[in-house]
């Protein structure tokens, strides 16, 4: 099973995390998820935050990606 996913510096967007929240509702077992360098932006990362709310995962970097000040 997969616990760890490293999806830096892949440019998935907004479009990209929604599809990553999707498929965390259903795959419980990523504890690590790393994002650094995706430009999520704020509303990415709101809809991650939605997505991640009953997940398993420990480890969250969402760093260089836009959020704000």
């Amino acid at each position: 099973t997969v616990q760890t996913l490293a999806v830096a510096s892949n440019d998935i967007g907004v479009e990209g995390v929604r599809h990553l929240g999707e498929t965390m509702l259903v795959n419980t077992t990523i504890t690590e998820l790393y994002l650094f360098r995706n430009s999520v932006g704020v509303q990415g990362a709101r809809l991650l935050v939605r997505a991640l709310v009953h997940s398993r995962l420990k480890v969250l970097n969402l760093c260089h990606n836009s959020l704000g000040n």
